[in-house]
């Protein structure tokens, strides 16, 4: 161990002769160590790091299949969960949620929009976190005409009461409706997150919601997504089949509401990050190109100071240094060059790392937080060694062929041997061969980019500004609404600068859409056919003409379209075509999941 040391002073005094050979080399280890910490931070909150959450590797994600498309989730009933809950003996607990935003007011409290989970029964026993403060829900809450209650977040604990430990004396209010608080979940837990950003605020029993009590024995409305726990013995795969035996024998007794239905069980990590699992180990792939790529530059650059130093390596040896000696002091060179570009690229990835963690997308983020872990300062470890390794080995052949004949070499600088030669060709070959590698990926990579922006999303998005807000349904009645809406519209279109105004509903511009049953009264469906299903968006007049949408034919929603007129609908080219393919659409009747009848007025392109 002296001697290591003393061979770590020798290199350190080494490397400070050569100031920018040693800012070279740590800086192109530390840009290829960042990065590649950076993105293994991403791999690892997606594939490697357990969730959060006791027993995480046994909790499952239960999504319902789409009949009328091979591969697409929707989602659940209720009814549906609950056979599910009792008939899946591989399930050791079964829940059901859905994830909305909602308004929540109070005594003393701004209103504040939050996201709110809506849980069945066995959610809690399921996660197996316990409240920081008070209790999680009742059997009786969970009840249709139960008390109503709320599990509120460590976050909105703090941010909206203080932190006072006396919240679970206070009321609060959402939709209109009054909830008593009785537990807050300890810091850090935020789950479900299924398709959105946005920390979750607190959690209410599913029969405390409106729309879900209005729907309880409703087997064809399909809002809700499955939590499972699977049992003592049982695999994902024998949950899966017991799951699609329950669902098949539910879509033959219930052929109206379930046709040709199924259900997808898989493990709850893997249905989170299966949207971005390949393009984040592509992305590690490619990062760790680069590296390789800046390990070849600093082979070349410790070859090239190797062939400049064959008289100082000639000299050693001849003093009575072996090629163990050699070795090692080449290893502690390499050493003090690798840990100083680790160390400053560990700075650059934990850095990077939070940069990237505020712009990834949802799907990335609802798994859980990214950050630069144990398991990434593992990486970045071994990553260290690898580059001790060759920083120390790579100039090791030209050092121990050094001999006192280089020193009757020219004055001006020893000349290079052919297998320092050879070696130099390799190391540019093995350079050239992975920069190409790279350079056509980043060139495809670019190119589907530049596609995905010149897609037509079918609407226009120049100038355009979002602002999105709910009205809490139990304090306005659907007249009310209306009004409140009406007036609110006259006034943004009043205001200077403003050229055109509308309501929409979120899914005519993030693509989304609520699913509904179509029936058509000219040609109901008949026993045994497959369900008609349709999304569907509302919007006011003039949304058309403020999303620079042309129609086709027929007319807009205009102000005379009121809750007491006549109900009608526009439709895109993709419905006529698929509900009344070789007719003329316009004036055509159709019933959609509630009962209520609509007149086709118009058809529109695609959105």
């Amino acid at each position: 161990m002296p001697s290591f040391l003393q061979d770590l002073r020798h290199g350190a005094r080494s490397l400070r002769r050569s100031p920018g050979f040693t800012l070279a080399t740590v800086l192109a280890l530390a840009l290829g160590i960042g990065a590649n910490t950076m993105l293994f931070s991403v791999v690892s909150a997606l594939l490697l790091r357990p969730l959060p959450l006791p027993g995480a590797d046994r909790l499952l994600s239960v999504w319902g299949q789409d009949s009328h498309e091979a591969g697409r989730n929707s989602a659940l009933s209720r009814l549906d969960a609950e056979d599910l809950r009792q008939k899946v003996k591989s399930f050791d607990g079964f829940a059901a949620f859905d994830v909305n935003g909602v308004t929540l007011t109070g005594p003393n409290l701004e209103p504040e929009r939050v996201e709110s989970a809506g849980i069945s029964e066995d959610f809690f026993r399921i996660v197996g976190v316990k409240p920081l403060l008070g209790r999680v829900l009742t059997d009786e809450e969970f009840l249709l005409n139960g008390p109503r209650a709320v599990v509120i977040s460590h976050g909105l604990w703090t941010r909206r009461f203080g932190a006072d430990p006396r919240v679970l004396e206070r009321m609060v209010e959402m939709e209109g409706n009054s909830y008593q608080v009785v537990g807050v979940m300890p810091e850090g837990f935020d789950f479900p997150k299924e398709g959105s950003n946005e920390p979750l605020g607190l959690w209410a029993s599913l029969s405390s919601q409106d729309f879900i009590r209005d729907n309880w024995d409703s087997r064809g409305t399909h809002m809700l997504v499955g939590l499972g726990r699977l049992a003592a013995g049982a695999t994902v795969e024998q949950a899966n089949a017991e799951a699609r035996s329950v669902m098949a024998a539910l879509s033959q007794a219930y052929p109206d509401s379930n046709p040709g239905n199924s259900v997808t069980v898989m493990g709850l990590q893997d249905r989170l990050s299966q949207d971005t699992r390949r393009p984040a180990l592509l992305l590690l792939g490619a990062v760790s190109l680069l590296l390789l790529i800046a390990c070849v530059n600093v082979a070349q650059l410790l070859l090239a100071r190797a062939l400049a130093r064959q008289q100082e390596f000639a000299v050693r040896t001849a003093l009575g240094a072996g090629k163990l000696a050699l070795a090692r002091q080449l290893l502690a060179e390499g050493a003090l060059l690798a840990v100083s570009g680790g160390a400053l690229g560990l700075l650059l990835g934990t850095w990077g790392t939070d940069a990237l963690s505020a712009v990834l997308p949802e799907s990335v983020q609802q798994v859980q937080a990214v950050r630069v872990d144990g398991l990434a300062l593992a990486y970045t470890a071994g990553l260290v060694l690898a580059v001790t390794l060759l920083c120390g080995l790579a100039p090791l052949g030209t050092a121990v062929r050094a001999s006192l004949g280089g020193l009757l070499q020219s004055t001006r600088g020893t000349s290079a041997s052919k297998s320092a030669l050879r070696w130099r060709a390799v190391l540019v070959s093995t350079q050239v061969a992975l920069a190409l590698v790279l350079l056509v990926g980043a060139g495809l990579l670019v190119r589907s980019a530049q596609r995905l922006a010149s897609v037509d999303p079918g609407y226009r998005t120049e100038n355009v500004t979002l602002m999105r807000f709910n009205l809490p349904a139990a304090r306005y009645t659907s007249e009310t609404m209306a009004s409140f809406y009406a007036r609110l519209l006259e006034r943004v279109r009043a205001q200077a600068g403003v050229e055109a105004a509308a309501h929409v509903t979120p899914g005519v511009v993030t693509g989304g859409g609520i699913s509904l049953t179509l029936e058509i009264p000219e040609r109901p469906t008949a026993p045994g056919e497959q369900r008609r299903d349709t999304a569907y968006r509302a919007m006011s007049d003039g949304a058309f003409a403020t999303l620079g949408i042309q129609l086709k034919r027929g007319r807009d929603f205009t102000t005379r379209d009121t809750l007491t007129s006549p109900q009608v609908v526009v439709v895109n080219e993709s419905f006529a075509r698929r509900f009344f393919p070789g007719e003329e659409v316009l004036g055509k009747r159709v019933m959609i999941g509630y009962g209520c009848l609509l007149y086709t007025s118009d058809a529109a392109d695609d959105l």
